[in-house]
């Protein structure tokens, strides 16, 4: 048999995991088997196993996967000037994000991860590599607005970034619950709230 590259492995396993974040957005973690998996990736059962042993490594794998592709837009900040302004921008941009529906299932997925991260270890480490390196790269964002003196110098800069990962997640968890919800009052008020804190009270 010859040999294949590494871009077809890597495509292959992605291709599963979307089949199964598709099955898993349709009939929910519980109700999906392997079975469904395979026949979603078009694969068979033992093509599937070669890269998962087994339904609860999708699901870390995916659980991997979305905190990913949340910290990879965090991190797309480089070099500019980090204000107030600019963490409301970015907790904007993610939330408007959530009206794409191929994000908003991604989310929905990430909702019900929470829950399951109880119950399987290897989901729950996933989910906290993923937020806490989610919330040192807002950290860093608040230690730059800091020594701009665009944020108060007393706040801690993980207490910030708590605060602003529990703003995110409780702003998921009402879109996925009601995806017709406008979130654009809630961002102005988030807005209004971490400009109250650039400097401190008066």
């Amino acid at each position: 048999m010859p040999k294949v590259s590494d871009e077809y492995l890597v495509a292959r396993r992605s291709g599963i995991l979307k089949a199964a974040l598709r099955c898993f957005s349709r009939n929910g973690l519980h109700a999906t088997s392997m079975k469904d998996i395979c026949r979603a990736a078009n694969l068979s059962p033992g093509a599937v196993y070669r890269y998962f042993e087994g339904k609860e490594r999708i699901i870390e794998a995916l659980a991997k996967m979305v905190g990913e592709r949340i910290h990879a837009f965090l991190a797309a900040t480089a070099e500019e000037e980090i204000t107030t302004d600019t963490l409301a921008d970015r907790l904007a941009a993610l939330c408007q994000a959530l009206d794409r529906p191929e994000n908003l299932e991604t989310m929905r997925l990430y909702v019900v991860l929470w829950g399951e991260g109880l119950r399987l270890p290897g989901v729950r480490r996933s989910y906290l590599r993923g937020t806490a390196r989610l919330r040192r790269t807002i950290a860093e964002l608040a230690l730059a607005a800091q020594a701009q003196g665009d944020l108060d110098r007393d706040l801690d800069p993980r207490a910030v970034s708590r605060a602003f990962l529990a703003l995110f997640e409780g702003l998921a968890l009402q879109k996925v619950s009601h995806p017709e919800l406008d979130l654009g009052p809630t961002l102005g008020a988030a807005r209004a709230m971490l400009a109250g804190v650039s400097h401190g009270p008066a």
